[in-house]
């Protein structure tokens, strides 16, 4: 392997290692979760599949109501925002 593919490599595997921090941060906190064609629902991030396809969420609420737990197709999301400072509190 050569040195500038083992460093392509290393740059590959710290993203991996810091989109599952975030993913692991942010599950079982409230995020907003802003739709295709500009709807946005909230809830509580319980997972997220591993190949990161699909979201699942807790009390989503939606315009017309509020689900107990629904999956979202990752295809239909926008972004996934959170407030960082309530997460990182919690955690200490």
């Amino acid at each position: 392997m050569s040195t500038e593919e083992e460093k392509r490599q290393a740059v590959r595997a710290r993203c991996r290692e810091r989109y599952l921090w975030i993913l692991a941060k942010l599950s079982g906190n409230p995020v907003s979760v802003h739709m295709q064609g500009g709807g946005r629902v909230s809830g509580e991030l319980l997972a997220v599949q591993g190949s990161g396809e699909h979201i699942l969420v807790s009390g989503l609420q939606t315009p017309i109501g509020v689900l107990d737990k629904a999956v979202l197709r990752s295809s239909d999301i926008v972004r996934v925002t959170a407030d960082w400072r309530l997460i990182l509190d919690r955690q200490t």
